[in-house]
């Protein structure tokens, strides 16, 4: 998308005008603020890394409702052992 369908994208938003859209979020937890280790991944600060990826997702959904999406899909992208991944019932709304 070109820079100036971005810009009139932002400014629908903004006025309250956009178009109705669904947001498809495909997150891995290596990107994630505050992972600085392996071991928020797959070791023994595990569950601090699932909090901070759950942080991470719930602020970009609550954005992506706030621009006037009509519904979001949310991946864990990781592949690490289960303990490592989001928690459905920890993201916001009805994503």
């Amino acid at each position: 998308m070109s820079t100036t369908r971005w810009a009139m994208l932002a400014a629908a938003i903004l006025a309250g005008s956009a178009p109705a859209f669904k947001v498809y979020i495909f997150a891995d937890m290596e990107g994630c603020t505050g992972i600085q280790s392996s071991e928020q991944i797959n070791g023994p600060r595990a569950d601090e890394g699932r909090r901070a990826m759950e942080e991470d997702i719930n602020a970009c959904v609550t954005g992506c409702f706030a621009a006037g999406a009509t519904e979001v899909v949310v991946r864990d992208g990781g592949t690490a052992a289960a303990a490592t991944s989001i928690r459905p019932a920890s993201t916001h709304g009805p994503a």
